[in-house]
């Protein structure tokens, strides 16, 4: 303490000399800091709000502030997630509505693939002379029955096998008696179509024929009917049309569908010899009756038919 009051009286006095020659005063030095000493063992926090004693001068301590809060950490940013930066995929379109596929002359589908069933009436014009005796004009009418099946198929053309029957007879007189014919046909071969769209097609159909002639005369002298009965082959060439009535004009499945179908052509039959005479179980015919000879007979001549046709 006393080395402090005697530098400040020197800083006293130099202060006075420098103000009476006209100097500036000289600013007194800083005083250093008392030395500061740690307690040996740290005091115990006080309770806030308390002050404690300075251990040099005595008087309490001043405060200090409270510590003001740390700052929350600093947020982070807000990242969604991967799918949702992604931009929305568009809706896909909705499909339209199924509707029946138009089938065309290149897809026909089971307008080819079909079984064929056909029912109709054969009108022939018969200009063998053998006939004049069993009718009294050269028409000879059949009912025909047919059944088919696609077997193969190209594009517009398909190919199938055809079978049909057909049956029709005739009467009229041969010298003054009483004639009958009545004949059989059975025809088998391919049948080729070109669709032209797939409701209307075009027909060929070349077949070989088996005939079966039954032919009898009434013998009014001899009170019995003599008969003969003969088989020829031939064949048919026709050409013809078919064109849907009614059913699905849709080839995708199989489907029933109606057709009327109209054809025309040549049919040949080889001649037989006509020689009639009594059954062989006729007891009423006179012994050793010799058979009454018509001449031969050949079926053949051009021919039209019409018919309706069932496919599935």
């Amino acid at each position: 303490m006393k080395l402090c009051l005697v530098s400040t009286l020197c800083l006293g006095l130099v202060s006075l000399g420098s103000t009476a020659l006209g100097q500036p005063p000289v600013p007194p030095a800083p005083q250093p800091a008392p030395p500061t000493v740690a307690p040996a063992h740290p005091l115990p926090d006080a309770a806030p709000g308390t002050e404690e004693p300075s251990q040099w001068t005595g008087e309490p301590a001043p405060t200090p502030p409270p510590a003001a809060p740390s700052p929350p950490p600093p947020a982070k940013p807000f990242a969604p997630p991967a799918a949702e930066l992604l931009p929305a995929a568009p809706p896909a379109p909705t499909p339209p509505p199924a509707s029946e596929p138009a089938p065309t002359s290149d897809n026909l589908g089971s307008y080819q693939t079909n079984w064929q069933a056909m029912a109709g009436l054969r009108s022939g014009y018969i200009t063998h002379p053998g006939f004049d005796p069993f009718a009294d004009n050269n028409s000879l009418v059949q009912s025909t029955l047919g059944f088919g099946r696609t077997l193969a198929h190209s594009g517009p053309y398909s190919v199938g096998a055809f079978l049909y029957w057909e049956y029709g007879a005739r009467s009229s007189k041969a010298r003054g008696q009483p004639t009958a014919l009545g004949t059989h046909r059975f025809g088998l071969g391919p049948e080729i179509r070109w669709y032209l769209i797939p409701q209307i097609y075009v027909l060929g159909r070349p077949s070989l024929t088996l005939h079966t002639i039954h032919t009898q005369l009434e013998d009014s002298v001899a009170q019995t009917t003599l008969h003969s009965r003969k088989t020829s082959l031939g064949f048919d060439l026709s050409l013809g049309a078919g064109f849907q009535l009614v059913g699905r004009r849709s080839g995708d499945r199989p489907s029933p569908r109606l057709w009327a179908i109209g054809e025309g052509g040549y049919g040949w039959s080889a001649a037989t010899s006509e020689r009639l005479r009594p059954d062989d179980d006729d007891t009423g015919s006179p012994a050793r009756m010799a058979p009454v000879r018509l001449g031969p007979l050949a079926l053949r001549g051009g021919f039209f038919k019409l018919g309706l046709a069932l496919t599935y």
